[in-house]
């Protein structure tokens, strides 16, 4: 692992130095019998609708975050839908 340390931070106790690990993280892959693209699918669609009525819920200078986000999740799931589950 490659641990580099950024400049220190000053917190009201003590002083806590700030750390970033980057490296790479040994996996075991396992096969599974799921539908795994129809779950990546699902919960991209979970997910953008719980930011669409976050949209709707949102004070004005939340609304535009939570737009954001609504966006990303649909442009995700019509990219993931086009290329996996499209016949």
């Amino acid at each position: 692992l490659l641990i580099e340390q950024l400049p220190r931070q000053s917190t009201k106790f003590r002083t806590v130095p700030p750390y970033v690990m980057t490296g790479v993280y040994i996996q075991k892959l396992r096969s599974t019998r799921e539908d795994v693209p129809k779950h990546i699918m699902q919960r991209l669609s979970e997910n953008g609708r719980y930011y669409a009525q976050r949209v709707e819920l949102s004070k004005a200078e939340e609304k535009k975050d939570a737009q954001h986000v609504h966006r990303y999740y649909q442009n995700e799931a019509t990219a993931f839908y086009n290329k996996w589950l499209k016949d």
